[in-house]
């Protein structure tokens, strides 16, 4: 009999994982897919073709509630016409739905009686937006099934002498590196955290997603990625424009992307850098890997979009700025050329620096050395092995 495969995802970093999984389980076992919040934030079309092609579809509450259908489709046009009663009135719509959002979540999963749940770490408090998971999570332990956690993907710098406590009632834990995977700890847990790099990461997987990918501009591009924390580090913001200044002075380049990150307050930012039709800045109207595709350079302080660009055969570079900070730098064993704000802002010639990284520590951190790339046939033999319903080593030491 065929596992049920329940995947979970809350954001976008966790959905791209998921959809990663998803592609290569869809043809060996049953998967399904929910996203605890509302799919407006999820615009990466190359991921839902994927999808598509499988033929798994992605569920959310809206799937259940015709209130929050009501309230959605209110909200959609408060926002287009900058209506604050339409948006008030959507509120009442929402609050309607969230007092039945356990009951009909229940009810799905009673109808879908799903074996194994994947979910990522989530916060334990009231209005957090991640009721869904919680409830999700709730029904499987309520039953008795298998719940397998994993990390946000690429952990390449990590706190030093920090634990990382993650959720109750988490029986397998899978990181995507094995810094990260040494410092998770957890009630439930039944064995350590087990180390298989970022499923997204997959080669076949990256190399599928580029068929899908959109072309977002024409000429010679340079991708400037932007940490979360540009609206309160005043050290950040000015590089950034500064940066860019700078860029517009170099007349080989076409296109300058400034991609901000997706939990970032942007629009002060946007509204700061230049007002040039080389500029282009993306909040979330493409992916990260689409961007890191179409850019023939890619500058980005330390975050997993080395890896993802690595992995997309772009060249990369980095910008130094959290040296300071208190944690291991994973990241540096990538070898790539690091610049510090001063440095980056006394370059001559961008397209004349010398580009070179570490292949192997590439495969570490992408996919754990996984055989030909693919990680996510690790993830295929752990289910084989220890959550096949006709196994009894549910709760048994598998290391």
């Amino acid at each position: 009999m065929s596992l049920k495969i329940l995947l979970v995802s809350r954001m976008n970093a966790d959905f791209e994982r998921w959809v990663s999984l998803a592609d290569y389980l869809y043809d060996k076992m049953e998967v399904h897919m929910f996203h605890a919040r509302d799919l407006e934030r999820l615009e990466n079309p190359a991921m839902h073709a994927v999808l598509d092609e499988c033929g798994v579809e992605i569920k959310t509450y809206a799937n259940f509630s015709f209130f929050h259908r009501i309230f959605l489709w209110l909200n959609t046009i408060a926002r287009d016409y900058s209506s604050h009663i339409l948006w008030r009135l959507g509120q009442i719509f929402k609050k309607i739905g969230q007092r039945q959002l356990k009951t009909k979540l229940y009810n799905y999963l009673d109808k879908l009686n799903p074996d194994v749940l994947f979910i990522t770490p989530y916060p334990e408090m009231e209005e957090s937006g991640y009721e869904g998971l919680c409830y999700c999570h709730e029904w499987f332990v309520d039953n008795d099934r298998y719940v397998i956690s994993a990390d946000h993907g690429s952990m390449i710098y990590v706190p030093k002498n920090s634990l990382v406590e993650i959720n109750q009632y988490i029986h397998w834990f899978f990181s995507s590196s094995e810094m990260y995977a040494k410092r998770v700890v957890g009630r439930d847990l039944r064995n350590s955290a087990m180390n298989i790099g970022d499923l997204k990461n997959s080669i076949a997987f990256m190399s599928k997603l580029k068929s899908y990918y959109r072309k977002i501009c024409d000429g010679r591009t340079v991708a400037l990625f932007i940490p979360s924390d540009i609206n309160v580090n005043v050290k950040h913001w000015n590089f950034t424009l500064q940066m860019v200044d700078k860029l517009l002075n170099h007349e080989e380049i076409d296109n300058i992307i400034v991609k901000a990150h997706p939990n970032s307050t942007y629009l002060s930012l946007s509204k700061a850098l230049p007002q040039d039709p080389k500029v282009k800045f993306i909040y979330t109207e493409y992916n990260s890997c689409e961007i890191c595709f179409e850019a023939d350079i890619v500058i980005s302080h330390p975050s997993s979009v080395l890896i993802d660009a690595l992995s997309l055969d772009s060249r990369v570079y980095l910008v130094d700025s959290i040296a300071e900070w208190d944690v291991i730098h994973c990241y540096r064993e990538l070898d790539l050329l690091a610049l510090s704000f001063s440095e980056w802002l006394e370059v001559e010639s961008i397209f004349d620096l010398p580009f070179s990284f570490n292949s192997e520590a590439l495969k570490k951190f992408a996919y754990n050395y996984a055989l030909h790339g693919e990680n996510r046939e690790t993830v295929y033999r752990f289910l084989l092995e220890n959550c096949s319903p006709q196994s009894a080593s549910f709760l048994e030491d598998v290391s």
